[in-house]
């Protein structure tokens, strides 16, 4: 594993999310941790390995089902980028900020 550090630009929004991940070969259950405008952190079981560059398809509630590239891991889990068309996505990032600025 490598160190994925915090890189992002944009803020994100803590969650835990049960979701589907599905690679080439096989679908994982996994946690999204949080989420921001550019991608999200995810948790996902001891079997699941992917490398950087790796595409996915993430199915979850409140996001629906999006693309996404690993790029990179670390301790606290699979880093991923959302790919470019996503606006679904986008506006279920916003419906989470308002949430959570609410608390």
């Amino acid at each position: 594993m490598r160190d994925g550090g915090d890189r992002r630009a944009a803020p994100r929004f803590p969650v835990t999310l049960s979701a589907r991940v599905r690679d080439v070969a096989r679908t994982y259950r996994a946690t999204i941790l949080d989420v921001s405008s550019g991608g999200l952190l995810m948790a996902v079981p001891g079997a699941f390995t992917a490398e950087p560059g790796t595409r996915l398809e993430i199915e979850a509630v409140v996001i629906g089902i999006v693309q996404v590239c690993v790029v990179a891991t670390s301790a606290r889990g699979v880093h991923l980028r959302i790919d470019a068309d996503a606006e679904a996505y986008g506006l279920a990032v916003r419906r989470v900020s308002r949430i959570a600025q609410s608390w």
